[in-house]
């Protein structure tokens, strides 16, 4: 995928028309590579099927495995959010963006069995704060954060420095948790300075 000309390969196929295999990394964090390439721990890839785009056809796979619940996570935000660092307000309205297609799609608590997880940058406190009563307002039962330092005009700073309070505040008066997933967190950039990427 493409971000502002810079060419990102985080996400092998951002169509998400063919994807790794429900549980194709067990091993690699069982175990760790082997020394296998990326896409061998990955496996053989499969198209996508209706259930990873729709939540009525998501209930009968989750049915057919005896799943109660479950907690999805978007992948794409942590894309963007690394890409646009330079831009707080631009990573703002992309992820607004992102949260209103993943409400309209799946809502954010769709019949109480699968949890779709918004978005909140912190960029903007003020913005994220909207940000987070919108999202409450619409049934999210939790958000999710960039497990990395907040971007920000004059350069990133810790999620737990006292400017984020208020966040964090307005999360436990909600009583929502605050979930983080694995992303694109900008750490790679360390790791490729030492040892450049094979694929």
């Amino acid at each position: 995928i493409m971000v502002r000309n810079q060419v990102s390969d985080y996400i092998p196929n951002p169509t998400f028309e063919v994807v790794a295999r429900p549980g194709a990394q067990e091993d690699y964090f069982r175990h760790g590579s082997g020394g296998k390439s990326a896409r061998e721990v990955m496996g053989k890839p499969m198209k996508a099927i209706p259930a990873f785009r729709d939540p009525a056809a998501r209930l009968e796979v989750m049915d057919s495995l005896g799943l109660d619940y479950t907690i999805m996570f978007p992948t794409l935000a942590s894309l963007v959010e690394e890409r646009l660092k330079d831009d707080p307000d631009l990573i703002l309205d992309i992820v607004h963006a992102l949260n209103q297609w993943m409400y309209e799609t799946w809502q954010f608590n769709y019949e109480d069995r699968i949890f779709s997880t918004p978005v909140i940058n912190l960029g903007n406190i003020d913005r994220a704060l909207e940000e987070l009563a919108w999202c409450l307002e619409r049934g999210a039962k939790t958000v999710l954060v960039r497990p990395a330092p907040v971007p920000g005009y004059r350069g990133s700073r810790s999620m737990g420095t006292e400017e984020f309070d208020p966040f964090w505040d307005a999360c436990v008066k909600a009583g929502i948790p605050v979930s983080m997933h694995a992303s694109d967190s900008g750490y790679s950039n360390y790791l490729n300075d030492w040892e450049p990427a094979t694929e």
